[in-house]
């Protein structure tokens, strides 16, 4: 590889020789051996740049106890599992009003970021390529305004930008007001059942005591869903969204079969096998038996009623409900345990134009999933008739939301995906009930 002549013309693009191009602004080629060019900026670096790279060399040295040396990287600690750096900077560059087509021109080009300032160091070829990718945004968003006035429907094909950029605003939107509601409809149900307010009161052991605890978790856990959302971590919404799934089972469970719980559930919660122990003055932090604590004629627990979550849905599930435990359930638990098929997930960067984003897709999963469990509270026993059917209603309503947004999941037909059929079937099976539950609750109000 060697530098080309100062008297040749400048790959650049430009039309001038060399040294008067893109040398004299400290960019220099390089010809490589097959006849390729290779660029190499020589720039001064600003005041702001040597005060980064010195709060990264103190950083170094706190980290690791030593001054970095020549074999170490000047950035040692950016990560490289991710497209986290994209994810952080597209925002920000919005919200400083940044306009939209220079912030994809950048995201295409790899990070190019061309400004007043430094274009004379940037190359005539890398400004035309993000010139036209610049247009290439004016033509997506042309075709996005043309989709939001119907002038579209008569067209076989959509440019997958646009369609991505209109199914993102549609499901951010649906996702908050989902997940809003659904916290609103498990505390209406705990407000139901504790009027007097204070503490949330149930005799141990009871239904009511489980139904309260799963509301609880299930209320914490949405809140966790969005906050992860908001950080694009897809496998812990997963994770979460499977602990949804399960509640969901056993409340079916119960609703299918009285005898359920009592066979079931109850000997699980009725039992204690940790304790804590004392000694030399200090606590010591590990299981013991139970017999230790309450003497050998302590009832034993049998492990063989606990309720087990896949002959429960195999049991009391529908035809939907086992499909998903097929589908998402089987994929979610990849991420509770460490599970070389979640691989693709850590390592593939997706681009974040054209494909839906997984943490959206993970959120949705795990929203429909809170949906359908809190239409099973509705439909308890222990739940009152009149805001039972307020629940379902709610239920009914929110699973409408959440199938407009597996619908543009599935409009892709590279992204398009089983799973999200099958969220479709089992949530329109929700929004049948909608009107049987209207007529129940207006009757009841009258």
């Amino acid at each position: 590889m060697m530098e080309i002549q100062p008297n040749e013309m400048c790959p650049c693009g430009r039309g001038r020789k060399y040294k008067k191009c893109c040398k004299k602004q400290g960019i220099i080629w390089y010809r490589e051996e097959d006849g390729s060019y290779t660029q190499e900026y020589r720039a001064l670096m600003p005041q702001e740049m040597i005060e980064v790279l010195k709060k990264s060399r103190d950083r170094f040295y706190a980290l690791f106890g030593r001054e970095p040396c020549d074999d170490d990287l000047v950035v040692f600690d950016a990560p490289r599992h991710s497209n986290s750096y994209y994810r952080s900077l597209i925002p920000a560059l919005r919200k400083s009003g940044v306009p939209e087509k220079w912030i994809y021109a950048m995201y295409r080009t790899g990070g190019l970021m061309p400004t007043k300032e430094n274009r004379k160091y940037i190359s005539q070829h890398d400004l035309d390529a993000f010139a036209e990718y610049e247009k290439e945004y004016k033509g997506i968003l042309r075709e996005v305004k043309r989709a939001e006035n119907g002038t579209l429907r008569d067209e076989p094909h959509i440019r997958v930008e646009a369609l991505v950029m209109i199914g993102n605003e549609i499901v951010d939107a649906e996702i908050k007001k989902v997940a809003e509601s659904l916290q609103h409809g498990f505390n209406y149900f705990l407000n139901c059942l504790n009027k007097d307010g204070g503490s949330i009161k149930a005799a141990p052991g009871s239904l009511a005591e489980y139904v309260f605890y799963i509301a609880i978790r299930s209320d914490n856990t949405i809140k966790s869903i969005v906050n992860l959302n908001g950080i694009n971590e897809a496998g812990s919404i997963y994770a979460l969204g499977r602990s949804l799934f399960e509640s969901y089972v056993y409340l079916r469970a119960i609703n299918c079969d009285a005898s359920f719980f009592e066979v079931n559930v109850l000997p699980s919660l009725s039992f204690s096998e940790c304790g804590i122990q004392i000694e030399d003055g200090a606590i010591k932090y590990k299981k013991i038996k139970v017999d230790y604590l309450f003497g050998e004629d302590v009832p034993k627990r049998n492990r063989r009623n606990e309720p087990k979550f896949g002959i429960a849905c195999d049991k009391y599930g529908t035809d939907i409900d086992k499909k998903l435990k097929g589908i998402f359930y089987r994929y979610a638990c990849q991420f509770v345990h460490i599970d070389p098929l979640t691989a693709r997930s850590v390592f593939y960067e997706p681009d974040l134009y054209s494909e839906f984003s997984e943490s959206s897709i993970a959120t949705v999963c795990s929203l429909a999933m809170g949906v359908v469990l809190l239409e099973e509270i509705g439909k308890l026993a222990i739940t009152p008739e009149q805001q039972g059917a307020d629940i379902r209603f709610l239920a009914g309503s929110l699973a409408e939301h959440l199938c407009n947004c597996f619908g543009f999941f599935n409009l892709d037909d590279e992204q398009a995906d089983e799973m999200y059929k099958v969220f479709f079937w089992k949530l329109r099976v929700t929004v049948g009930a909608i009107t049987i539950d209207y007529f129940s609750r207006v009757s009841n109000c009258s």
